[in-house]
């Protein structure tokens, strides 16, 4: 559904979003923009890993290249000394992670995501 259905009134829609606006005016929408991201345990709690530089890419191939190689280098806190990496992917871009560590097994996400929108508060 585009932002005009349900209010147009049989004007050129380029019109009509120009005299009625599209009721996005406090979003922000970037061009498109994948982003690799990675869920993990943090302490006994599940949450987004937020790298120091976002992981970005325009296009979706380069995402998903990069998602992979992620899933086979990513060092998360735990396990302490790590043994073995399990990778399985889940769908396209998506991998869920397992690290056989001495005494426990621990295990994280990475996903390619596209970037609907930032909103401002």
């Amino acid at each position: 559904m585009t932002a005009y259905e349900g209010h147009w009134d049989g004007t050129d829609p380029e019109e009509y979003l120009a005299e009625h606006g599209d009721g996005l005016q406090d979003v922000a929408v970037p061009e498109q923009v994948w982003e690799v991201l990675v869920e993990r345990n943090d302490e006994g709690r599940w949450g987004l890993y937020v790298p120091d530089q976002p992981v970005e890419f325009s296009s979706l191939p380069e995402a998903q290249a990069a998602a992979e190689e992620l899933a086979s280098s990513f060092s998360p806190d735990d396990p302490f000394s790590p043994r073995y990496r399990t990778i399985y992917r889940t769908g396209d871009g998506r991998y869920l992670v397992a690290l056989e560590g001495a005494r426990e097994t621990f295990h994280f996400t990475v996903q390619v995501a596209e970037r609907m929108a930032v909103v401002e508060y």
